[in-house]
């Protein structure tokens, strides 16, 4: 014979019945929680991005070689490169006038803030100090960093 027995808020039932029910709803809660985060899971994996993703990119300091990069990147949507901007210890005329955004100093928190994925770098040689602190701030943000001339330090080591 089951005991009968009366729960603190008033209910009856036998205790294998309140265990199980409360099994049950802790089962059904936890079912709903993995359902909600299987259908959140599903969203993100069906929503759409584009095929190849875009990459933002600054170049530091004006040379030919910023020129030859700033022509590559217009037809970004060929290549998937989005051209930001450019900085210069001084302001510069020609093509790249319009894209000045400041000095030197000023791309790395501009780097930060706009999330850019690749800096290249056309200083001129005589500035290897600022070559190495541009790519060592590179390094500590995950910012590519990039040297077409590909000077004599040690980030080129490996290619050559």
């Amino acid at each position: 014979m089951e005991r009968i027995i009366t729960n603190p808020d008033g209910a009856r039932g036998s205790r294998n019945q309140r265990d199980t029910a409360g099994e049950l709803s802790t089962l059904l809660r936890n079912s709903r929680s993995s359902l909600q985060q299987m259908q959140s899971g599903l969203n993100k994996v069906l929503t759409f991005e584009p095929l190849t993703s875009v990459k933002d990119l600054v170049i530091v300091g004006h040379s030919p070689a910023a020129e030859e990069i700033f022509r590559y990147c217009e037809d970004q949507t060929v290549r998937g490169y989005r051209f930001m901007g450019l900085f210069n210890d001084s302001p510069i005329s020609g093509a790249l006038a319009k894209h000045y955004m400041g000095e030197v100093e000023a791309v790395k928190s501009y780097a930060v803030q706009n999330r850019i994925d690749i800096i290249y770098c056309a200083l001129p040689g005589t500035r290897k100090e600022d070559i190495t602190d541009l790519m060592e701030f590179c390094e500590r943000n995950t910012i590519r960093f990039r040297d077409p001339e590909c000077r004599e330090l040690h980030s080129c080591r490996e290619d050559q």
